[in-house]
């Protein structure tokens, strides 16, 4: 009897498990789908008008710099230049989002995201880590932290590209 109730229980916990990453994911979906809608509607306007929307009734230019698909911190500088994505690149772009203020934490469809700024991924520059235990796979790539020692400083081989990824992250830090 006991083994029945337990099973049952642990299935009634499993299928709300996957009830909440449903629709974790539908809201994910959704807010990408409206990102998406905007900036088409927005793609639209300037091809129609033919002038930036937000520019100055005057005939000024606008203040803000012309849209580009990449954002600074994307951009590539040069070979040798580390960027966010590094040699993997932007797989997915959410994962090199500040968090909300007052919070850490963030969904990913594969579960919690935890924010660590000073300890990005060495493979991406991500911020983000789908867990917060050592064993904790990065949100953009799915690297491990076996780039950090005990201490969780970077091995003396990533030292110049976690310095690189960190200043990008203070750099978006500071952008906000």
């Amino acid at each position: 009897m006991f083994y029945a109730r337990a099973t049952f229980e642990h299935d009634k916990f499993s299928k709300q498990i996957q009830q909440t990453a449903r629709n974790v994911t539908d809201v994910v979906r959704a807010a990408r789908a409206a990102a998406e809608e905007a900036e088409e509607a927005e793609e639209a306007a300037v091809k129609t008008t033919g002038s930036d929307p937000g520019a100055f009734e005057s005939g000024e230019s606008s203040a803000v710099p012309e849209r580009s698909e990449e954002t600074p911190a994307t951009k590539k500088r040069g070979d040798d230049a580390e960027v966010f994505g590094g040699a993997v690149g932007v797989l997915r772009p959410e994962a090199f989002v500040l968090p909300a203020k007052g919070t850490d934490e963030k969904p990913f469809p594969e579960g919690k995201g935890c924010f660590y700024p000073k300890m990005p991924c060495l493979e991406c520059g991500s911020p983000w880590w789908l867990g917060d235990s050592w064993y904790a796979a990065c949100a953009n790539c799915g690297g491990d932290a076996e780039s950090y020692d005990n201490k969780q400083q970077p091995h003396e081989a990533y030292a110049r590209r976690f310095a690189r990824f960190r200043e990008l992250i203070e750099a978006l830090r500071g952008a906000a």
